[in-house]
């Protein structure tokens, strides 16, 4: 019964709580995969079996202006991020290579072989977030981290666009100042020098 807007932060934050839960078993893969096609599962499970009243209510809240603004902010993340690389020396000594090296062990805490180990015996949450997207990518990429990141990041605007309706002027006038805001005020706008994350191992 919510808007699309409104969930999408929460259904992030669930989906790498997820994704953590297999790291700690050496499945990091697979629960990314999972988190996929459970949601599908359960939303297909839930038009099916319930009523046309349920059905229009969930239409009603995912086909909404939150739905376009995000679908038109993934795009431009995707577009603004393409072929970015990192370039902050904690991104190259920690964070990073953390998130190459779980994708590489599909694991959190396996990195017995890299020179992080000491520091990778706690959760990494943004750093599921990252792979997350990652895998989606297909492979460790940078700018996918980023991507990631970055709507992690324009998610957290939802909750400003949960009461606008389609049928009204100003609340698309709304969700473009959101959408605005949610760029402008952006970490994504920095300065890449560095060609790859590997540079630093």
């Amino acid at each position: 019964k919510k808007k699309y807007s409104s969930m999408l932060f929460l259904t992030l934050v669930y989906a790498s709580f997820f994704t953590m839960a297999f790291g700690f078993i050496n499945r990091l893969r697979l629960g990314v995969y999972l988190s996929f096609i459970l949601s599908a599962i359960f939303i297909i499970y839930r038009l099916i079996r319930n009523s046309k009243e349920v059905k229009n209510l969930f239409l009603n809240n995912f086909i909404s202006i939150g739905f376009f603004v995000y679908l038109l902010l993934l795009i431009y993340v995707v577009l603004h991020e393409n072929g970015n690389t990192f370039s902050y020396m904690d991104e190259f000594t920690m964070w990073g290579t953390r998130v190459a090296h779980m994708l590489k062990y599909n694991s959190i805490r396996n990195i017995n072989s890299s020179y992080l180990y000491p520091r990778s015996r706690y959760p990494m949450f943004l750093g599921c977030l990252e792979s997350t997207f990652c895998v989606i990518y297909g492979q460790f990429l940078e700018s996918a981290c980023y991507v990631g990141l970055n709507f992690f990041y324009f998610s957290s605007f939802g909750p400003l666009l949960e009461k606008c309706k389609l049928n009204r002027g100003v609340d698309w006038l709304k969700g473009i100042l959101v959408g605005l805001c949610a760029i402008v005020l952006g970490t994504s706008i920095t300065p890449y020098n560095a060609k790859s994350v590997y540079d630093s191992l």
